[in-house]
């Protein structure tokens, strides 16, 4: 009997054991799943990351090789700009005091200094005629009417004025080129073209029927 005893006692310590090594192997393979499964979750993190990594340089390569270009531009064309600017203010000017004021206005590019002035017509001669007596170029020209005074443009010194032509006759040779603005609205034929760095050209030119500017850059 007591061996008995002796034999069920190391059958029920086999039977613990292999209990003992089934949840050693369960336990194992449940940490190599787990271990799998969260090395599965890094490599998709990754991978992810690493995408959305690459969607953004992409999106900066883009966002600079449009923009860097048209800043460089932007910069390399103030000078232009600034005298397109500078010429369309004094036309549109011009023409509205012209209507507004019901007295002929005219724009004055002077050459020497590249100024851009806006007067009534016919301001300059008034100092030969302000006596309102005939001179010997005819008779007086009727005082011009006092307005506010305008502010002085100017063509910045690297822009150069490559042709300037009022009622169709080429004013390049003169000192000052005056262009004219009607109080019905209308003008005198002008054209201009400014030229910078011998490459960047911009063309000002009137309708004569409406008196409005227009620019292009050619």
């Amino acid at each position: 009997m007591l061996e008995a005893g002796c034999r069920l006692g190391h059958a029920v310590s086999r039977v613990s054991c292999s209990v003992n090594r089934v949840h050693a192997t369960r336990n194992t393979a449940d940490a190599t799943v787990r271990t799998h499964h969260a090395s599965r979750i890094t490599h998709h993190t990754r991978a992810f990351t690493l995408i959305e990594l690459m969607i953004v340089v992409a999106i900066m390569g883009v966002v600079m090789a449009v923009g860097v270009p048209a800043f460089v531009r932007a910069r390399h064309n103030t000078g232009i700009r600034k005298a397109v600017t500078a010429l369309m203010e004094a036309c549109h000017e011009a023409r509205a005091n012209a209507i507004l004021r019901g007295v002929p206005m005219e724009v004055v590019i002077i050459a020497e200094d590249g100024r851009v002035e806006v007067r009534p017509a016919g301001a300059v001669k008034r100092t030969e005629a302000q006596s309102g007596e005939e001179t010997s170029a005819g008779p007086a020209e009727p005082a011009p009417v006092a307005l506010k005074a305008s502010p002085v443009r100017h063509i910045p010194e690297d822009v150069a004025i490559e042709l300037l032509d009022v009622n169709f006759i080429n004013q390049m040779e003169f000192p000052e080129a005056h262009v004219r603005f009607y109080p019905n609205g209308t003008s005198d034929e002008f054209t201009l073209i400014f030229l910078w760095n011998q490459r960047q050209r911009a063309k000002i030119s009137l309708e004569v029927i409406t008196g409005l500017a227009e620019v292009d850059y050619l």
